[in-house]
């Protein structure tokens, strides 16, 4: 391309494989470290694998787009997967708690 010479056209965005930014589209992207990466390691102690469980799904992934310079944050499959955990362990602990509560089965 001649520098002296006006582009016919809009350059084009570059093919990334990353996840497409929600403001331009483009899927030049990448990913930057985890939001709040270091957990409180009392709350470790005291709730254990609860608290990463609770930790790990509602922990949004942060990425910044290479062609309009924002940044944005969304939710990783494994968000999505830990939460699905979370629900199913809710359930059973309220399922097992409420079992208790139910009439025997007449025979």
């Amino acid at each position: 391309m001649d520098p002296h010479q006006t582009p016919q056209s809009a350059p084009e965005l570059k093919n990334g494989s990353g996840l497409p930014c929600v403001h331009c589209g483009s899927r030049d992207t990448t990913s930057d470290s985890l939001l709040n990466t270091r957990p409180n390691i009392f709350y470790i102690i005291i709730f254990g694998w609860f608290f990463i469980l609770i930790r790990a799904a509602f922990t949004r992934r942060s990425y910044f787009c290479q062609d309009c310079g924002k940044s944005f944050a969304q939710k990783t499959v494994g968000s999505y997967v830990a939460l699905t955990l979370l629900i199913f362990l809710v359930l059973i602990i309220a399922l097992s708690f409420f079992a208790d509560h139910l009439p025997a089965p007449a025979e």
